[in-house]
């Protein structure tokens, strides 16, 4: 709504939401709007800290998903990972916040290649489980990913395939995305089917 009163204006919008903020410190949209003005301005530590806060508010993961993506748009990879290893750790997470999150984590280092810390990630992961049916789903797509990272291609789509009308539009995968469908047209497909939630 501020948004839409002020229009392009960035210097009265962030003047709206400093002041809604003075009242309502943990207003989560205002946190994630200014988030996104700090990081239009190239501020990006302080951008940082808002979309961090914001998310342990409200756990969303298209929050972490543009906290992390700032930082790999200036190519700072170990500052998305840092960031989502501390939301990762924040005790405000709940348990299924925190399999959620740790599902995104372990995207974001596959997506990086970092695929030995990905797997162990993953271990870690089988602790939580069973997780909730959507986050199972994204669970098997990671590991499907991981399948393919070691070179086990077959398997890794079969995987995938055999799982598909489970398909409900994985949020973990839109770190993914572009990286896998450049170079696996098939499953570039098939994410597409996924993220549209239909089945194949």
């Amino acid at each position: 709504q501020l948004k839409k009163e002020h229009g392009d204006s960035s210097i009265e919008l962030r003047s709206s939401l400093d002041a809604l903020l003075r009242r309502h410190r943990d207003f989560v949209p205002a946190l994630v709007e200014l988030g996104r003005i700090e990081r239009d301005n190239f501020q990006l530590e302080n951008a940082s800290k808002l979309f961090v806060k914001a998310y342990k508010l409200s756990p969303h993961v298209d929050y972490l998903y543009e906290l992390c993506q700032m930082w790999l748009g200036v190519d700072e990879p170990q500052k998305a990972i840092a960031n989502a290893r501390i939301l990762l750790q924040a005790r405000e997470l709940s348990g299924a916040a925190r399999a959620e999150t740790h599902i995104f984590f372990i995207a974001l280092l596959l997506r990086l290649e970092s695929i030995e810390d990905a797997a162990a990630e993953r271990e870690k992961l089988r602790a939580s489980e069973p997780l909730p049916g959507d986050l199972r789903m994204e669970l098997r797509v990671l590991d499907a990913l991981l399948l393919r990272r070691n070179a086990e291609i077959d398997d890794a789509f079969e995987l995938l395939f055999s799982s598909a009308a489970e398909a409900t539009g994985c949020r973990a995968l839109e770190i993914l995305r572009d990286d896998i469908g450049d170079r696996h047209e098939g499953l570039s497909d098939w994410l597409d089917r996924a993220r549209n939630r239909s089945h194949i």
